[in-house]
């Protein structure tokens, strides 16, 4: 992939969020052209303006004091690289545990090379907009990652199918962690009891909301149709289609 430095960035672009897809290309710089897209659509999409500044707000339209419009809270993953490499590490866990390897090994090269930044880049008190900034770049990261995750819902029957099968093929310590992770509630929201139109979207959109309620608390479904479009390149998605896929969760 080019350089995401090279290529020409709107100038409504958050630097925090220019500079964490830089990061993301130098730990995986040959990205197949479908991930290439998807990246440079999120930097480059004049939709996305509206995202920054929305939640970039910093007090409600005439309101006498700076109280920001929308107090977030950093995840513990991005306070800090070694926070991140951290929870890079814990995804790497449960890939290998459900299998799949070259999923595992490119978490941990992730891993490894936040640890390398932290070295290299030791931990400074951020001040406000610096926070601000690291909340923007951390919903540019939830985004890209959990297109390229490539999660979908899945049906209570089709899920009972497949672990059935890993058991039948001698892959029980797999099916085991895999129902483990059902039982999480968080992951329980990616079952349902049928498929309801496009499964990756679907999937797509609860990942946002979740992590929208941990930063913002709130679901925030104006903002994640929004992306939604601008990653899928699609322009159906509003508002209220969100809050219908978000209503349905059961």
């Amino acid at each position: 992939m080019t350089d995401l430095v090279e290529i020409k960035t709107p100038d409504w672009l958050p630097a925090a969020v220019l500079a964490m897809a830089n990061f993301l290309v130098g730990m995986a710089p040959d990205l197949p052209a479908d991930t290439e897209a998807v990246l440079t659509r999120l930097l480059i999409d004049e939709r996305m303006k509206g995202v920054w500044q929305e939640l970039g707000k910093h007090k409600r339209e005439g309101a006498p004091t700076a109280e920001r419009f929308y107090k977030a809270a950093l995840p513990a993953a991005v306070q800090s690289w070694a926070g991140l490499a951290e929870a890079w590490r814990g995804r790497a866990t449960d890939y290998r545990a459900l299998g799949d390897e070259a999923t595992a090994t490119r978490y941990e090269d992730y891993a490894v090379a936040a640890e390398a930044r932290q070295a290299s880049h030791p931990p400074q008190p951020l001040n406000e907009e610096e926070q601000r900034g690291m909340v923007l770049a951390m919903v540019f990261t939830l985004a890209v990652s959990s297109y390229l995750g490539g999660l979908e819902m899945v049906s209570r029957t089709a899920l009972q199918r497949h672990t059935d099968d890993l058991r039948g093929r001698g892959q029980g310590l797999v099916a085991d962690a895999l129902e483990d992770q059902t039982k999480n509630p968080e992951s329980a929201k990616f079952i349902v009891n049928r498929k309801r139109s496009d499964p990756r979207i679907n999937a797509f959109v609860e990942g946002m909301a979740k992590e929208m309620r941990t930063m913002f608390g709130q679901d925030m479904p104006g903002v994640i149709a929004t992306i939604t479009n601008v990653a899928f390149d699609r322009s159906d998605y509003d508002r209220d289609r969100i809050r219908a896929l978000l209503k349905a969760r059961c």
